[in-house]
């Protein structure tokens, strides 16, 4: 079973800007990383139609997901366990830009519509405004979850407006509601000024706070979100474990050192 996209073609020039969402999923799908996991995959694309009284047709057959982000949201599902699976969506989402942004890539609409689950993995799809990293045209997304530098007309780091839209994704579920697109709250946000998130573990709040900072310069990578000891995966943080047990454990002997009488 599959899923199939399909889009309307105006002409010759629209297929061309269409064609790059496959160009991106075909390049992620080939990835080897562990991260590419976490992309809807790409299995195959044609064109159909374009006869004269037939408008030309583009469909791209992709991985079949079992229900998007947005259902989990309204299930309750992310709040629970004191946000156990928030951190989970959080790191897979992390894994996803990772692989992204190490191809020259960015995706310029993450947000819930756009997350999809399947086998308990959460993947990140819909590449309609996926660009090179360095491009210079690029879509603007959806407002509620856009960076405001992507509104400017200088040059912007898209790779840190991907963070604050996952960051943004990430505060939209913690609010319980959804956010604006527009008005004093929007430039609130945008502004660092954030509601109180009841509820949420503090390390989330942190988070959160930093992927959606003012300055895109300030907001951590996902590369660098990946190191955090939450986002860890489960074998690194035994290692981790492991390598505390084994500090604390020269530490005592330190100390026993230093306690024993000299002769």
């Amino acid at each position: 079973m599959y899923a199939i996209k399909k889009i309307e073609v105006r002409n010759e020039c629209d297929l061309t800007l269409k064609m790059k969402e496959i160009y991106a999923l075909a390049a992620l799908s080939d990835s080897s990383c562990g991260g590419a996991f976490h992309i809807v995959r790409y299995h195959h694309s044609w064109v159909e139609g374009g006869g004269c009284d037939d408008a030309k047709r583009l469909f791209i057959q992709m991985e079949l997901c079992d229900h998007t982000l947005v259902q989990e949201i309204e299930q309750g599902r992310l709040v629970q366990d004191n946000g156990d699976r928030l951190f989970k969506l959080l790191r897979e989402m992390c894994l996803a830009l990772n692989v992204i942004h190490t191809n020259n890539l960015v995706h310029l609409d993450v947000k819930p519509d756009n997350i999809f689950i399947k086998d308990d993995k959460f993947k990140l799809g819909d590449f309609g405004l996926a660009n090179s990293i360095d491009a210079g045209d690029t879509d603007e997304g959806d407002n509620r979850y856009m960076a405001r530098e992507m509104l400017s007309f200088y040059s912007v780091d898209r790779a840190r407006c991907d963070i604050f839209s996952l960051g943004a994704t990430m505060y939209r579920i913690c609010l319980g509601r959804e956010l604006p697109g527009s008005g004093d709250e929007w430039n609130d946000i945008r502004n660092g000024t954030l509601n109180e998130l009841e509820g949420t573990h503090s390390v989330m709040k942190r988070y959160i706070a930093e992927m959606m900072h003012p300055d895109p310069s300030c907001r951590p990578t996902a590369k660098e979100l990946l190191t955090r000891e939450f986002l860890l995966s489960d074998q690194e943080k035994q290692l981790l474990a492991q390598r505390r047990q084994v500090q604390e454990l020269e530490e005592q002997l330190r100390r026993a050192q230093l306690q024993a009488p000299t002769s």
